[in-house]
């Protein structure tokens, strides 16, 4: 099992810090979702998404929303009566309204791109991304050397004296594993997603502390 990080001794706090192996997961996958939805690759189910209400006030209300709900296959007759009675979709229009929201909706996500997305947005693409990922790898390339947090030196000598170099690892994480990142994720929860990686990397290395504080966690949704 990993070394707990604890306050104050040797570690200090490290481990969840802006390098942490859960904080570069969790934003090269909110990057990644970002882009999917963007491009239309991505498209949460509808039982997972806001209500059609919500859906058309907000495309009523950005700039590109109509372009948006044409690119999606709402004639354009039906577009114009919506505006013109206020009617509301139905049938396969409210499939080509949820993908037309989500695909504005990414585009605008790009201009955030930075800060980490909104519980709403984790909880509505966990489901699809939780399929995706399941027998994807993770490239893990660890901070070492100089590069290391000064809060890491102890655990670095612990490495130092098992005559073992932290390097880049490419690994397969099991379902369970990959169902555990996707649900914390999804939930927000910083510190968790912290405490996850941390448990994940001892399946890379022993001993683990390397590789809590890295520079890339990478994978493909």
């Amino acid at each position: 099992m990993p070394r707990p990080p604890r306050s104050g001794g040797d570690l200090g706090n490290w481990g969840r810090g802006a390098d942490s192996g859960g904080r570069k997961f969790a934003a090269n996958l909110d990057a990644q979702v970002r882009e999917a939805l963007a491009s239309g690759r991505l498209v949460p189910d509808r039982a997972d998404s806001p209500s059609v209400i919500r859906q058309l006030k907000y495309l009523g209300t950005r700039t590109g929303g109509d372009e948006a709900l044409l690119a999606a296959g709402v004639p354009k007759s039906t577009l114009r009566r919506w505006h013109r009675e206020g009617s509301r979709p139905s049938g396969a229009n409210l499939e080509r309204v949820n993908r037309a929201y989500w695909q504005l909706r990414g585009s605008n996500l790009r201009f955030s791109r930075g800060r980490p997305l909104s519980a709403e947005v984790r909880g509505a693409v966990a489901p699809q991304v939780r399929t995706r990922m399941r027998g994807r790898s993770i490239t893990v390339i660890p901070i070492t050397g100089e590069q290391v947090h000064p809060q890491a030196q102890g655990a670095q000598q612990v490495a130092a004296d098992k005559h073992h170099t932290a390097s880049e690892r490419t690994m397969r994480p099991s379902a369970a594993r990959w169902e555990a990142f996707i649900d914390t994720w999804a939930t927000g929860d910083v510190e968790a997603m912290d405490v996850e990686w941390m448990d994940y990397a001892g399946d890379i290395d022993s001993p683990p502390e390397p590789y809590f504080e890295v520079r890339h966690v990478g994978f493909m949704v």
